[in-house]
């Protein structure tokens, strides 16, 4: 990171911060943490106290981290017609520090019926429970599903469990008339897609050119492939 990068982001933590001290302690805090994305982990699991953040800075990031996860949801009506679209609505998977595995049930117009956390693991694994995914999908009469899990260690390649997993799910999932839209990684801000490998960001709702046209995922790709 360049300099001038770096000092950018002291700036903008410091501006959550009291003080004439505000920008050493922002940058103090940036060194000890790793990144403004671990800064944000301790704010929002209360990890970061006394004396390095009073009760009202604390608030402060709190309620950005508040604000940004509510910026980037996508309201419950809205179709999703973008991976970006599917992460956005699990917010919380940006801030984890361990695996968690999310279900979002969709109608046969891609619109969101239900939004569940299935599975919370450790830093580096969590089990994926593939019957209560699709127990949950046909007690909400759902015509499709977008599956989500994290890497909290910030890697995006797929493992062989992922794909497999993505498999098995989607081969049970056509036994009960669900469509397995796609099987998303997110790390960090990223994700990547279990079904295509396409990769992108939270902030880019618009595909980058793959030489398909209409809904990605109802393209009939191979997983893994």
């Amino acid at each position: 990171m360049s300099h001038v990068e770096s000092n950018k982001r002291v700036r903008a933590v410091a501006r959550f911060l009291e003080g004439a001290q505000a920008v050493p302690r922002a940058r103090a805090m940036l060194n000890r943490t790793g990144s403004i994305r671990g800064l944000l982990q301790g704010a929002a699991r209360g990890a970061i106290r006394s004396p390095e953040l009073t009760r009202r800075e604390r608030a402060r990031l709190r309620a950005a981290v508040d604000l940004v996860a509510l910026a980037l949801r996508p309201p419950t009506s809205c179709q999703f017609t973008s991976p970006a679209r599917v992460v956005a609505a699990c917010p919380d998977l940006w801030l984890q520090t361990h695996e968690e595995v999310w279900v979002v049930a969709v109608d046969s117009q891609l619109r969101q019926i239900v939004r569940l956390r299935v599975s919370i693991g450790s830093t580096h694994r969590t089990h994926l429970p593939i019957k209560e995914i699709v127990r949950s999908l046909v007690a909400a009469s759902a015509a499709g599903v977008f599956v989500l899990h994290n890497h909290p260690g910030g890697g995006l390649t797929p493992s062989e469990e992922d794909l497999s997993f993505t498999r098995e799910l989607r081969s049970l999932c056509e036994l009960v008339d669900v469509q397995l839209h796609d099987h998303l990684i997110v790390a960090g801000k990223y994700w990547v897609s279990c079904v295509t490998l396409q990769k992108g960001t939270w902030f880019h709702q618009k595909l980058a050119e793959t030489g398909r046209h209409g809904h990605w995922w109802h393209e009939g790709h191979e997983v893994g492939t």
